[in-house]
């Protein structure tokens, strides 16, 4: 099994981003077994969270 976490701070994302994140997520959805993603922010609001499993 696999796991992956990203801690991201929050705001605005260039296309070079977009772009990777696009590829990680294609990846992990053409994995068998893959079971989702989830996101979360920090009570405080200043981390974003992203879960691929």
């Amino acid at each position: 099994m696999y796991l992956v976490t990203f801690g991201l701070d929050p705001g605005e994302y260039d296309s070079e981003f977009h772009e990777l994140n696009d590829v990680i997520q294609t990846a992990a959805e053409n994995t068998d077994g893959y079971l989702g993603n989830r996101t979360w922010n920090t009570p405080e609001g200043d981390k974003v969270s992203f879960k691929t499993i």
